[in-house]
């Protein structure tokens, strides 16, 4: 989180970076817990890290298209992620996870 904070203080970054940093984050955080979500959590930082790297290779529209990606496979994780914390039922494509 202290990540998260220094950049959004930080002028100059954009709100897909400021996502990517909270997605990179929460992954970190995942990684440290004790469940079986910390090994793909892991791997899920580390691709995530060399993902970003390269899509700021790209040209503008293939950087928003990568992204807005990013983001939304995010979004799923975090939704299993949150499920499997607080008793909800885990989404079909993630059960195998936890």
């Amino acid at each position: 989180m202290l990540i998260l904070s220094i950049l959004i203080s930080a002028k100059g970054f954009s709100q897909q970076q400021l996502l990517s940093a909270g997605i990179t984050a929460r992954l970190d955080n995942i990684r440290m817990s004790a469940g079986n979500e910390s090994h793909f959590g892991e791997l899920y930082l580390k691709t995530t890290i060399s993902a970003d790297a390269y899509i700021e290779t790209l040209p503008e529209q293939g950087r928003i298209l990568m992204k807005r990606l990013e983001q939304n496979f995010a979004y799923y994780f975090f939704r299993a992620i949150d499920a499997s914390y607080n008793g909800s039922p885990v989404p079909n494509e993630w059960k195998k996870l936890f």
